[in-house]
């Protein structure tokens, strides 16, 4: 009955499932079914390189310091992909929509309730099923003008997801700053 839906209803339809009946022998423990590794991580430098400079305008005298290192679980059967929480609001904002739209799936062949009783110590078999990124950008500081452009590259990037990504458009108000840098 699915493949029939997928085949011949919807065609353009990706499946979840679809990854589970692929080849076993696969490099990492998650595949994405929409989107790709290096655009999430594209996206999400962009957003830190924003939340930095949305930080610096809040507080300009302050020390302003935004955490690198960012967490996807990936989904599965019974889940879909979440970005997991990070301190700043507006990291999590958009990491929410960048996992929506680069939606990675674990392909481990061992279910998630049934585990071996030494699975709470085994930490990297424990966390097979999640990304860590480190999006450090190098010990020297960012040009001005890279972090103008990743403001550009982020409100574009918004601009087409829709009615999610104009709410948050709206919330921070991007946009706004975005149209003043230009002028």
């Amino acid at each position: 009955m699915g493949n029939y839906f997928v085949e011949r209803v919807n065609p353009t339809l990706v499946s979840p499932y679809s990854i589970y009946f692929e080849n076993p022998q696969i490099k990492e423990p998650y595949k994405f079914i929409s989107g790709s590794l290096e655009r999430l991580r594209e996206v999400l430098t962009w957003t830190r390189l924003v939340c930095e400079g949305l930080n610096r305008e809040r507080e300009p005298n302050g020390k302003i310091w935004v955490s690198p290192h960012m967490t996807i679980n990936c989904g599965n059967l019974k889940d879909v992909p979440t970005f997991e929480h990070s301190t700043e609001t507006f990291i999590n904002a958009i990491g929410a929509l960048a996992v929506k739209e680069n939606s990675p799936y674990t392909v481990l062949r061992e279910g998630f309730g049934r585990r071996a009783g030494d699975y709470a110590q085994d930490w990297e078999r424990k966390n097979k099923h999640r990304i860590f990124l480190n999006l450090e950008l190098g010990s020297g500081g960012v040009p001005v003008r890279v972090k103008i452009a990743a403001r550009a590259q982020l409100v574009s990037r918004l601009k087409k997801q829709g009615s999610e990504g104009n709410r948050v458009l709206r919330t921070w108000k991007l946009e706004y700053l975005a149209g003043e840098i230009r002028n």
